[in-house]
Parts: C-alpha cells; structure tokens; sequence
C-alpha cells in the first residue's frame, strides 16, 4: 500500500517536473504546449475529482482547466501575469499529491479521442500556407491588438488604447486573450504563433466537449461516435477556424462542455458538481457572446423544469462577478445600427450565406441525423430526457435569429451563426443513429469509408462553400513589419488603402503603429465606426487615392497626422504614381509591398474655374449635367450625405467612380480626374434615395 501511495506521488511530481522543464526547451512549440498544458490540466484535474464526476480522461481534465484559466483572468484583471496559473498549477499538484490521487491512464477512449483532435488540427489552421504562424482571415487581426494591448500593459484594458484612445468600450471578452498572454509569458514565446497555437489547441478540444455531451445525455459509445461526426463529418469547425475567430471556436468548445455538465449536475443533485457546471457556464462568457447566448437562454429554460438549476446560477454569478463588472453595451450609434441592419438582412435573404449556412453542417452529418430522426418511433421514445434537452438546445439556438427581426440589440451579436451551432445537436444524433449500426452488427468496413469520406470532404471542399482564406501576410510583408518596427515610432500614423483582406490591417497588433483603416472599423459593439468617423475616413481615402500629390491630400495627410505610406499590389494603386509625387519618398521595397515616408515638400495646387449648383438628384434614375471643359482637369463634386445607396459616377459615358453614403448629414467632396481637351457630361445614378449636390466645381492647375 505504502509502495502504491508512493507511485501516485512520484508520478505526479513527475509530471509537473516534465511540463514544467519542457519550458526551457529551445523549440517554440514544445514550449508553448508545455506551458498550456501546465496551467490546465493540473488545477483542471484536481476540480474534475473534487467534484467527484464519473469520466476520467485526461482530455476532459484540460478541457476543465482551460474554463478554470479564462475565469482566472478576470480574477487577475489588474496583474495578467504567468506566475500567478503557475502556482495555482503547482499547488494543485501538491493538493493532488496529499490526496495520493494517481494519474489518469490512457486508455482506448482517449486514443479515439487524440485521433479526433488531430484530425480537427489539420484543418483548424492552413498548414498549405503557413507564414510564421500568422492566424487566416481577419478576425484575429482585432483579438492580436487586445492580446499585445495586454502583453504591454499586464492588464486587461478597457478600451482601444494606446493607438486608438478615440474607442472607450471593449465588448469583447478578454478570457482568450488573457490566456494567450499568460502562455507567452510562461513559454517566452512572441505573441503571434502563440495567440494561434492556443486558438486550434483549445478550440480542437470541441470533440471532447460534444462527446461528453453523448455521454451524458445517452451512453460512452454513442459520445465516441458523436465526437466523431462532430470532428469529422461537420464543417462548422473548418469554416469558422478559416476566417480566424479563435475566440469563438473555444467559447462553442465551453458552451457544449457547460451544457454536459448542467445535465449532469441537475440528474445528479451534486452541490460540488453544480459549482462545477457554473464555473463552466462563467468560462464560456468570458470567452465569446455569441456562443454564451444560446446557452443563457438554455439555463433559464432548464431552470423553469429543475429548480436545482438555480444552484448553478448561483455558481455562475460568483464566477462571473468580474466579467459581470468590466461588461459594459453602449448603445450603438445611427451609423452602427445602418451597418448592422444591413449586414443583418443580407445575411438572410443571401443565397451565398444559405448556402454557407446549409453546408457547414456537413451533407453526412444531415443525412444520418435525418435517419436518426426518422428511426424513432415509439413516443415513449419522443419524450424522453435526452431528447426534450436536445429540441430545448435547438430552440435555444434557433430564438436570436427569430428575436433579431423584432428586438434591434439582437444585431450586436450574430444570430444567423448561432442557428449554425445547431450542428452541435445533429452531432448527437448521428453519434446516436452510428451507434445503433455498430450495435448491431461489426461494421469496421463502414466507419473506415467514413472515415476516408470525412478526409476527403475536408480536403476536397467539394461544395466550394468554405472560405478559401489564408494567413493575409507574406514574407515581404514580415520585412516591412520588421522595418516598421525598427524605423518608426509608436507616435506615428501609416497610410493604408484597404480595411480588410491584406497585410497592411496586421499592423496595429504586431508592430503597436497606427494605421488610417484599423480592421475593428467594422466591429460594430464598441462604435469604432462612429468613434473612429468611418465615413469622413473613407472619403478621404478616396481623395488620397485619386490625387496623391494635391493639396487636398496634403491637408488629409497633416489632419490624421500620417507619417509613412504602406502599398501593396492588392491596394490598385500605381506605386510610380506614388513615388514620382514631391511628398513622399520612398523608404522601403520589396517586391510588391511599398512604404514611403511623408515629406514636407509642397503639393500640387489647384485653381477653380468653374460653380455649378446642382440640387437634389433623384434616385433611381440617371441624371446628366453638361459643362465645359476648357482648361479643366479636375472635377470636384460637394454633396450633402444624406439618405442610403450609393451613387454611380460616369463622364462622358466611361465609369468613373462610386460614392458612398452614410446618411451622417456631413457635407464631403468627391474628385474627378478629366479627361483631357474634351466637354464634361456627367451622369450620376443615385441609388435607394436621392442625391443632393451643394456645387459641382472645375478646377485646372495652378498657374507658377
């Protein structure tokens, strides 16, 4: 007995010993897993046996772990500092050591589970296009500047500053982000590929989360067989990783794995298991909203049933008192609610998003949850516990998009992707529905022709649905950052073409500069449209692209204080146009990413020669003005930006540009480069409401 207790403790000790000298590793990712492991599985481990639960696999103890750190970064809100999971990492161990608790064993279930995961890791992040462990798509680019804002600052903040102090609010929970931070501090790591290594580590940890919830709501078999179609034949997982919302993929991850344990809380009547499930609840709303929704409305539909569920409440409140304290919803802007409802009704009457909506659900995953549907038979069978919780998860998945047409706040979140977290559910019933054939009969041929469909499916991408996105870097522009970095400083602004899409919009969370069209324009729950005046930066944009080297953009560029330009082949710009211009001179280069730094040189002037008042044009028709040219060579149209739609710009029958309306009621102007030696005749084609022109002026360049 003693020899057996002094086993327990060795390989406990042991243990901890590895992870934590796995730390002075020269090899980046061993590190990094080292350190995540060390603050999850040890505290995750010691909860998951106090609380006295059944399971035992190791993938369930980090799993716990991870909801336990992102609550412990609001608790440390002030200091996000590694030490502080290490230590509760070391006194976990040492508590588990008093309590001669052995380690887990590995057994088959958690073989088929690691099988799971890894195949979730290969398409959890392009490995076909790997740049320095940049996250795809643009999502990231808003998660990178709250985890450097955190880095420097050992705090978790609560608005965009240093580089945007214009942004009060942050909305987004910061439970990722603080955990990010603290693995790079305890790996030694920089920030990037560690923010990317803990996204796909954490968010592959989805199949253990949904094969819990097999287990719990009907057997370990039918877990395993959900586990799988919920890693294998749905791609949920593989479309969102490949936009890049980590943050969102881990907080689905705790939003399955909190619903498990409310189950098994509630059927158990457990006071230790319901602080439990309350922790997990408090996790997953420090972590995503969108996925912390549909799993509020499934607690107080449980509490109407289980009044023990108020046991849990009560858990999540404690839990949640600091998340609770920082959240703050200002109300959103005019222009924030015209780009929401927009967004909102494109998203439903597109057949691009039905589509993306249908299919990331998986054809096989559809096509054995109907079967599974269509099986039932006995109503005995219909009212069951396992499938009231199952419809009682759905509706609660489905009530955001039916409440979004009603209740406008509803736009803040994202309640068409919600409805998509419904394959969470057809999961289940697959599982269930693949555990019934294997039941009766051995059918090793069938699960391994799955197996290669599922490889092939997420290879293939035979429905062409899943956004074919990558990391929006190259080398060149690592050089570019590198050279930002080192010939700039945190006080200076760079000029950037595009909001979206391309490398320029990295800039903030990697270099720490500020840049003319940040990415979080478009995150509409902190107003950074209306903070940030989006409408008045676009215009300018607009000006800036048509005329370099004028004095109209000499003016925009002293008004944002722009120090350098950053091009780049995306942008549509001629970088000679740039480059020939007295205001710029050209600083860096390297194949086609240019940046060029702002000079004091004086621009080139304009003289107007010509007033036409125009009035109110009206929409839905094309409307022409007729001036002459004589030595104009550029036109300038003052409009009043009232109303929605766009207006369509042609001269002399050739398109010429569109403006874009915000309805803010500001007064812009939009320049025209002539064509020379021929009479004006300008059309505009307003759409959705009319047009108003203060005053169309011709100006020709000034005279020396």
């Amino acid at each position: 007995m003693r020899e057996h207790l002094t086993r327990n403790r060795v390989s406990i000790l042991s243990a901890w010993a590895v992870l934590a000298g796995a730390l002075l590793i020269p090899v980046g990712i061993i590190r990094i897993g080292a350190a995540l492991l060390l603050m999850t599985f040890f505290p995750g481990f010691l909860i998951w046996e106090y609380a006295g639960f059944e399971e035992k696999t190791p993938l369930v103890y980090v799993l716990c772990g991870t909801a336990l750190l992102t609550v412990v970064v609001y608790y440390c809100a002030w200091i996000v500092w590694a030490p502080i999971p290490l230590g509760l990492s070391l006194g976990s161990a040492m508590i588990l050591l008093k309590r001669d608790t052995p380690l887990p064993l590995i057994d088959r279930k958690t073989v088929y589970l690691l099988g799971c995961i890894l195949f979730m890791l290969t398409y959890v992040y392009p490995w076909t296009d790997y740049v320095a462990f940049f996250p795809p798509g643009d999502e990231m680019k808003l998660h990178l500047l709250h985890c450097s804002t955190i880095l420097e600052s050992m705090n978790l903040p609560s608005g965009y500053a240093p580089l945007y102090p214009e942004i009060h609010h942050v909305t987004q929970p910061l439970g990722y982000h603080g955990m990010a931070v603290m693995v790079a501090q305890a790996s030694r790591s920089p920030l990037v590929p560690v923010s990317t290594m803990v996204g796909i580590l954490a968010a592959s940890l989805g199949c253990v989360a949904v094969y819990m919830l097999g287990k719990t709501l009907h057997s370990e078999k039918v877990g395993l067989t959900s586990a799988f179609s919920f890693a294998g034949l749905s791609f949920l997982f593989h479309q969102v990783a490949l936009s890049g919302s980590y943050p969102l993929l881990i907080g689905i991850t705790l939003q399955v794995f909190a619903v498990s344990l409310v189950i098994q809380a509630v059927t158990q009547k457990s006071r230790s298991q319901f602080a439990v499930a309350g922790l997990a609840c408090a996790a997953c709303f420090c972590v995503d909203l969108n996925a912390f929704l549909p799993l509020a409305v499934f607690l107080v539909g449980f509490m109407i049933v289980y009044r023990s569920t108020f046991y849990i409440l009560a858990s999540f409140l404690l839990f949640s008192l600091p998340p609770l304290a920082r959240i703050v919803f200002p109300p959103l802007e005019p222009l924030e609610v015209m780009f929401a409802g927009e967004w909102f009704s494109q998203s439903l009457n597109s057949l691009k998003e039905f589509n993306t909506f249908f299919f990331s659900m998986g054809p096989l995953l559809l096509i054995f949850a109907l079967f599974q549907v269509c099986t039932v038979r006995r109503v005995r069978q219909v009212v069951s516990f396992p499938v009231a919780v199952g419809g009682l998860y759905t509706v609660c998945l489905c009530i955001p998009l039916l409440s979004s047409i009603l209740v406008p706040v509803w736009w803040v979140f994202d309640p068409v992707f919600i409805m998509r977290m419904v394959i969470i559910v057809l999961s289940v019933l697959a599982g269930l529905f693949l555990a019934q054939i294997l039941e009766k009969r051995n059918m090793t041929w069938f699960l391994s022709g799955l197996v290669l469909v599922a490889c092939i499916l997420h290879v293939s991408d035979p429905f062409f649905i899943l956004p074919q996105q990558q990391p929006t870097i190259s080398d060149d522009a690592l050089a570019a950052y590198r050279w930002l970095s080192n010939n700039t400083t945190p006080q200076d602004t760079i000029l950037n073409f595009q909001s979206s899409g391309d490398s320029s919009t990295w800039i903030p969370a990697v270099v720490g500069r500020r840049v003319l069209l940040p990415y979080h324009l478009y995150y509409k729950g902190d107003n950074a449209m209306s903070e940030l005046n989006l409408p008045e930066r676009f215009t300018d944009l607009a000006t800036l692209k048509t005329l370099p080297s004028s004095e109209f953009s000499k003016s925009i560029l002293e008004k944002y204080g722009i120090t350098h330009v950053y091009i780049q082949e995306e942008d549509g710009i001629d970088p000679e146009m740039v480059e020939d211009s007295p205001l710029y001179n050209l600083e860096f280069h390297q194949n086609d990413i240019y940046i060029l730094s702002v000079t004091d040189e004086d621009p080139v002037l304009y003289t107007p020669l010509l007033y036409l008042s125009a009035g109110s044009v009206p929409h839905g028709v094309r409307s022409y003005f007729s001036l002459p040219a004589g030595e104009a060579v550029l036109l300038g149209i003052h409009y009043a930006d009232t109303g929605k739609g766009n207006v369509d710009i042609e001269i002399n029958d050739v398109y010429a540009g569109t403006i874009f309306r915000f309805n803010t009621d500001n007064h812009f102007v939009a320049f025209f480069v002539l064509p020379p030696g021929e009479d004006i005749r300008i059309s505009l084609f307003p759409y959705a409401s009319s047009f108003y022109i203060d005053s169309l002026v011709l100006y020709s360049h000034e005279m020396e």
